[in-house]
């Protein structure tokens, strides 16, 4: 999010989070718990999962112009239990741009490769030098 918004990451919380509401960004988890051992997605008990009420905060707040998922898993389970069960003129209204995940475990794309995809699904323009970056 500092990469994308312009903040140092390292910020206290509170500054980060201000910034965050400066650049109109909300960020909710799909997952609300779960049970895991260690940080990849693959150590989530899927019988532990449970799901956030994402649509009652998109359908309570009508300003809401997008919504980007972290990762494989958040995109799916983000389909699975919100985007069918919305209705479809606030599913026109925002779309769904799922990003690769931020986790460090997932290295398989270099930084400057998921930053582009990052702003891509913000709809933010890319840099100059994502601009010669192969996506």
């Amino acid at each position: 999010m500092g990469a994308l918004f312009g903040f140092d990451p390292s910020l206290p919380y509170a500054e980060r989070a201000a910034r965050l509401v400066a650049a109109r960004v909300a960020l909710w988890d799909v997952v609300g718990q779960c049970r895991r051992i260690g940080s990849r997605d693959d150590a989530i008990a899927r019988d532990s999962i449970v799901i956030n009420d994402i649509n009652a905060l998109i359908t309570s707040h009508s300003t809401l112009t997008r919504i980007v998922t972290n990762g494989t898993l958040a995109s799916r389970l983000f389909r699975r239990h919100h985007w069918a069960n919305l209705p479809e003129a606030v599913r026109a209204r925002l779309g769904h741009y799922p990003a690769p995940s931020t986790s460090p475990a997932h290295a398989s794309r270099p930084f400057a490769e998921k930053l582009a995809l990052w702003r891509s699904a913000f709809g933010l323009p890319p840099t100059a030098d994502e601009g010669r970056c192969k996506i």
